[in-house]
């Protein structure tokens, strides 16, 4: 039988739209799960901030945060805002205390 103009455009439409189907991107699939900052990304489950998406989504594919097994390991404690270094001599800028390394 012959198709009505109407019925022929759905049918073709279909067919197109079959050879366009697109996998998601990382974006789409990490969707949710950080956020971008000021200074780069987020992750939404632990609050650990990157430098950029790719390095978020290592994370989020190795922890609980986003699909992995593991738990996020405690962040390294920085306390380099507290003192400064002048080659071997540190000074704590609270109190100005001095000494040396080595």
């Amino acid at each position: 039988g012959k198709m009505d103009p109407e019925t022929l455009s759905k049918v073709v439409l279909q067919e197109d739209e079959k050879d366009s189907i697109k996998l998601p991107t990382n974006r789409k699939i990490y969707a949710g799960l950080y956020t971008d900052t000021d200074r780069g990304v987020s992750c939404n489950g632990c609050g650990v901030e990157y430098s950029c998406a790719r390095s978020v989504q290592g994370h989020l594919s190795t922890t609980k945060c986003g699909f992995g097994e593991k738990y996020r390991k405690a962040p390294r404690t920085n306390y380099s805002h507290l003192y400064r270094r002048e080659g071997k001599v540190w000074t704590c800028l609270a109190c100005e205390g001095v000494w040396g390394s080595d």
